[in-house]
């Protein structure tokens, strides 16, 4: 079964993601940090992860610095700022 990976420090906006992925009917895993990210990636690799760019531990571009960590995902990235402006 297809996994996704939410890292958003919003939990609204991750609960609603969550919602409906889910009823896509792949599996889902929700996390609100960096660290945590690094870890759930560590118990399940995930097939699509959808990252928020704004985190309250760093960036989500962060978890590009290793390069195997996310080798095996697709990466969708997210925010609710205003980029470029």
């Amino acid at each position: 079964m297809t996994h996704a990976l939410i890292v958003d420090d919003d939990a609204d906006s991750a609960s609603t993601l969550k919602a409906l992925i889910a009823g896509e009917g792949l599996t889902v895993a929700v996390v609100h940090s960096l660290r945590d990210a690094r870890r759930q990636i560590a118990l399940q690799q995930p097939d699509i992860v959808l990252l928020d760019l704004q985190l309250p531990d760093g960036s989500g571009m962060d978890l590009f610095s290793d390069p195997g960590l996310l080798a095996e995902s697709e990466v969708v990235l997210i925010t609710g700022h205003e980029i470029g402006r």
